[in-house]
């Protein structure tokens, strides 16, 4: 028996939650156990985010018993259980069924024992029970000893657990990676003999582990390990062409390891761009993109700003060039003031891993870049077209027409962010009329 002193580790809403909910069950003559993820992060050290309760008590009593609930997965098991602003899953023991799709078990059978309903999950350190009041670890898969060897095993066959439901390789994979873990052998080459199962899993689920990984300290390990178990292909097929290139690889991991997505747009372009920067053939990297995207379901929005960042103008500084004024008006003038700072966030990781060896140099010029955004917002300086003191009209009424029109702002715009205060109207009519020779 192994006793934990978790209390400590809980955050204090999570810790009266739970307790709510164990002494509320036991009251009326349930049982109650912490489970899952909740247990191997507890014992690992981390802070928790949520826990998940397990009970003998069936849903329609869960309902009964707790006055505020969420029936958000009733016919599953599982009940939310509402104790001030906290919210937290409840699920009724469950047995062993037959899947059917990769996917989902045929039917949901509830059961009666903890251990049946451990002896189901997906890995051993996933399997492990707590008391919540009383702090006493129940292990009936050897997880303990996985936790403590750092070990991702199955309970039971892997082959079995890994025809059940075609998403547990890749979640294997994840917890490997965030975890530091080694996947034992028998469970990894079960990976690979089971992708015609993982093939079953839709687009979205894989996309939703990609996700989870984003605040990860090594998502490098992720996507090698994905790589390594054949499952990469499976969801991002062009991608995974294009990345089997030496060059794209190595410093697609350097990029994973060494950069901090603040999104998943972020997380997106570091592909894209190792591709298009290190790739021997030269992709259309605007078609592979919406390949990739389409293939995974990626979120319209962040797929957008991806190729936006892969294309960022801020790319084009380099520690060689020294940058001017006019360039990151230019620069600025190009994006999203809303965007403005994933393009500066991302430009900033790849030239340093582009000079990595100059990396004094990339700083310098990351704050020289950054001085010259200062004095332009607070001169408020022009940027765009819109911000010229003539538009469209005022150049008709001189005698400018058809394409010339956008030539001559372009024109303007180049003159403005050269010397602002020519940004008069008087001064750019003038200067409208000597480049369309017009007298005016």
């Amino acid at each position: 028996m192994v006793q934990v002193n978790f209390k400590n580790k809980i955050p204090p809403d999570l810790l009266a939650a739970g307790l709510y909910i164990d002494s509320t069950l036991k009251k009326a003559g349930f049982e109650c156990y912490l489970v899952g993820g909740s247990v191997r992060d507890l014992l690992i050290g981390r802070t928790l985010a949520d826990l998940d309760f397990t009970t003998n008590a069936r849903p329609q009593q869960l309902l009964k018993l707790f006055p505020r609930t969420i029936p958000v997965g009733a016919e599953f098991g599982t009940v939310i259980v509402l104790h001030k602003k906290t919210a937290i899953e409840v699920t009724t023991y469950r047995l062993e069924t037959l899947y059917e799709d990769g996917r989902r078990p045929k039917k949901i059978e509830f059961g009666d024992c903890l251990q049946e309903d451990l002896l189901r999950r997906d890995f051993t350190i996933n399997g492990l029970a707590c008391d919540f009041s009383e702090g006493v670890v129940i292990d009936h898969v050897n997880g303990l000893a996985d936790l403590r060897n750092k070990i991702i095993r199955t309970i039971g066959d892997p082959m079995v657990r890994f025809s059940e439901d075609g998403l547990r390789p890749i979640r294997g994979c994840r917890f490997a990676a965030s975890l530091g873990f080694t996947i034992e052998a028998a469970t990894a080459a079960a990976m690979t003999a089971c992708l015609p199962t993982v093939e079953k899993v839709a687009a979205e689920r894989f996309y939703d582990e990609w996700r989870k990984t984003l605040k990860h300290s090594d998502r490098a390990r992720f996507w090698q390990l994905i790589r390594d178990a054949g499952i990469l292909p499976v969801f991002l097929r062009r991608l995974a062409a294009a990345v089997e290139q030496t060059s794209v690889w190595e410093n697609l991991q350097q990029i994973l390891k060494n950069s901090n997505p603040a999104n998943m747009a972020m997380y997106a372009a570091y592909f894209l761009f190792s591709i298009k920067t290190f790739g021997g053939k030269k992709e259309n990297i605007h078609d592979l993109g919406k390949d990739f995207f389409r293939e995974c379901r990626f979120p319209v929005a962040e797929a957008k700003l991806a190729l936006e960042l892969v294309g960022s103008p801020f790319l084009g500084f380099t520690p060689e060039q020294k940058p001017t004024s006019v360039a990151v008006k230019k620069a600025l003038a190009a994006v999203r003031i809303d965007h403005l700072r994933f393009h500066r966030r991302f430009a900033a990781e790849m030239l340093r891993h582009l000079y990595r060896e100059n990396e004094v140099a990339v700083k310098q010029m990351e704050k020289e870049i950054a001085a010259y955004l200062r004095n332009i917002r607070r001169r408020r300086e022009p940027l765009t077209i819109g911000d010229l003191a003539v538009n469209g009209n005022d150049l008709k009424e001189i005698g400018v027409t058809g394409t010339q029109i956008g030539e001559i702002l372009r024109y303007l715009l180049d003159q403005v962010h050269a010397c602002p205060d020519k940004n008069t109207k008087t001064e750019l009519l003038a200067l409208a009329a000597a480049q369309a020779k017009i007298s005016i």
